[in-house]
């Protein structure tokens, strides 16, 4: 039978705003803000380490990304060799970005250590050393979803829809856009 591809969703500005104020902690809002402006996968975001982001320039190197297979989350490249750029972020982004830094800087001094460059940027609520899963991203996106009452079909990877949307009626040249959402033709974008 023939693929009939599911229409994409995106996500309403008065759903964002719902799922902000029903994340359950500042880093799961910090994330879907990550999602929302940049475009990033839940594996490159999950992957996303301290040496990755750079502050002066105000841009996030997409290096890596985290797969999912029968042994467990393994650390591996993106998709393709397209999905490794540079995204510019704004000075909204570079300030919530600082925010999670000191945090993060905050947790490990508890338990008697420094952030290193090595260190992820988003870590599990239970083990602060510990990255989060795609598949964490996915159950953490559910349950604010659940919690603000959103019923449309938007899924984490609305986020990735929305922000290509938001480009494109920004007026975005296409080539740009495939370049920032790191695909391998603008035919695919």
């Amino acid at each position: 039978p023939k693929y009939k591809a599911k229409e994409k969703q995106i996500i309403t500005t008065e759903e964002f705003q719902l799922l902000l104020d029903n994340s359950f902690c500042a880093q799961y809002k910090r994330i879907f803000i990550l999602a929302y402006y940049t475009g990033m996968r839940r594996a490159e975001i999950c992957a996303l380490r301290w040496g990755n982001i750079d502050f002066s320039a105000k841009t996030i190197n997409v290096t890596s990304a985290i797969k999912i297979t029968d042994e467990g989350n393994i650390l591996g490249r993106p998709k393709s060799d397209s999905g490794i750029r540079k995204i510019l972020m704004s000075t909204m982004l570079k300030n919530i970005l600082n925010q999670q830094f000191l945090n993060q800087k905050e947790r490990f001094l508890k338990n008697g250590t420094k952030v290193t460059d090595s260190d992820f940027v988003f870590t599990s609520e239970i083990n602060y050393k510990t990255m989060i899963t795609p598949n964490g991203l996915t159950h953490i996106f559910r349950r604010a979803k659940k919690a603000a009452g959103i019923k449309t079909a938007i899924t984490f990877h609305s986020f990735r829809h929305t922000h290509t949307t938001m480009l494109v009626e920004s007026g975005i040249p296409i080539k740009a856009i495939q370049i920032r959402l790191g695909h391998s033709t603008p035919t695919f974008t």
